[in-house]
């Protein structure tokens, strides 16, 4: 018995490798993330904490105001410096 391979078009076959993960990428951006990660530490604990509560935890200036024993304005405007340092640090990669 003959198997007849299925017919499938250019288009199918390229909308099947589009949707795998490009690993280059991925790892590109873990190394940025890493890169990131180690500069934020290197301002001091206070601000890493903002910046990663607000960024990776996703909270709101009162939850991390809560956490870190400041005011929510304060945590706003401890954020707002940490992330213009990190654009700053980091705009040479843009």
């Amino acid at each position: 018995m003959i198997k007849v391979k299925p017919v499938v078009s250019l288009d199918e076959e390229m909308d099947q490798h589009s949707s795998t993960p490009d690993y280059v990428d991925l790892f590109q951006k873990k190394e940025q993330t890493q890169k990131i990660l180690k500069y934020v530490e290197s301002l001091g604990s206070e601000k890493k904490d903002i910046f990663l509560f607000r960024i990776w935890e996703e909270m709101s200036y009162d939850e991390i105001a809560t956490i870190v024993g400041k005011t929510p304005d304060s945590c706003r405007q401890g954020f707002s410096r940490t992330l213009k340092k990190v654009l700053e640090h980091f705009s040479h990669f843009a």
